[in-house]
Parts: structure tokens; sequence; C-alpha cells
């Protein structure tokens, strides 16, 4: 119970203790089924969302938060629920785009100027993941829509920027429906930017 006189300081510490318990009782049944609901009434409580936010990131076993009427809910799920659910490798997806466009890996390799061995090393080895650019020039050669480009690039853990020339330079071609390697390297050169390399 925090009263409803407390300074900020006792409601923040509060707040993070509340988590802290619930995080280590998950701890202790790791590994069991279960699922735990905290409601937090805030009501009499001098609590923004972003003192709540910064509270709750002391707990990793925190799935989501949402506001509930005139309190918070905290959703906590196990370590190992988190691990069944991992998005698909480059490899993964990187498949499932060349299905999507019709292709085979021998197209889609040969457009991009790869070799066989790129793909036996995506295959054989789940940790490996291209370099960005590489990843750039395998989505122009496969003529990837904006959509297709973005999820290829999260999956090998990269992201299009609006600060990186490059980046804004190679979107706005794929955006337009623009895949010509000269084209898109002529642009490139224009502005100091490394070329494609397809």
């Amino acid at each position: 119970m925090v009263r409803d006189n407390a300074s900020d300081e006792q409601v923040d510490s509060a707040l993070t203790t509340a988590v802290k318990c619930a995080d280590a009782f998950l701890e202790s049944i790791e590994g069991k089924e279960h699922a735990l609901d905290i409601i937090i009434n805030l009501d009499n409580w001098r609590l923004s969302r972003r003192r709540f936010e910064t509270a709750v990131r002391t707990c990793n076993r925190i799935s989501s938060f949402n506001e509930v009427h005139s309190g918070m809910n905290l959703s906590f799920e196990s370590l190992e629920k988190r691990l069944e659910d991992l998005s698909p490798t480059f490899y993964e997806t990187l498949l499932n785009l060349v299905e999507e466009k019709g292709m085979t890996q021998v197209e889609c390799y040969k457009k991009a100027n790869l070799d066989r061995r790129f793909f036996s090393r995506l295959k054989n080895r789940d940790s490996y993941n291209p370099t960005r650019n590489k990843v750039l020039e395998i989505a122009v050669a496969m003529n990837l829509t904006m959509t297709q480009t973005r999820k290829l690039l999260r999956s090998a853990g990269y992201e299009l920027t609006s600060n990186r020339v490059s980046d804004v330079i190679i979107a706005w071609h794929i955006s337009h429906g623009i895949y010509d390697p000269e084209i898109i390297n002529c642009a490139l050169s224009e502005y100091g930017q490394p070329l494609l390399n397809i």
C-alpha cells in the first residue's frame, strides 16, 4: 500500500519493488506453464506512463502492458515461451520471398551476383547473416517491394533508415519500382555512396 500523500520517490520505489517481486516469483516457477496479470490502480497515484514504463523495464519477463481503465495491466510470460516464438531466420525469410516471387534459388543467386556457397553458408549456419549491403543487393535483384525489403533486412538484424544517404536512395528507387542496378548505382555514385555489386 502507498499512502495518498506519499512522495514521488516513495511511489517509484513501491512500484519498482512490486515489479521486482513479481519477477522473482516468476523466476521461481520458470519452466512451468503460467500467466500472471497484475493490475496497478493509478487513481490516487501521481504516476505518469513514462515513470510506469521505467519501472517496468526492471523486469525482463514482461511481455506487454496495457492501460486498463484507471489502472495499468502487466502480462508476464516465461523465457521459454518467448524462445518458442522466435522470428524466422534470414535464410528462412529469403526462401519464403524466393517462393513468393516465383523464383528458384538458382535464379535468385544469379540475379544477385551470388554463388552457391552463399546459400550453403546460410543453410548450414543459423547464425550466419550477410552484410547489410548484400541484403539490399538481394532485395534489388529480386525486385522486392518496400515491405518485403524491410522484412528481409529485419530478418538479418538491419533496417532502412532515413538518415543514411544510401538507404534513402535505394528506398526511393524500390518504392518507385526502379530495380535497374545501373540506374541505382548512377544515383549512388552521384552522392558518393558505395555501389551495388549486382
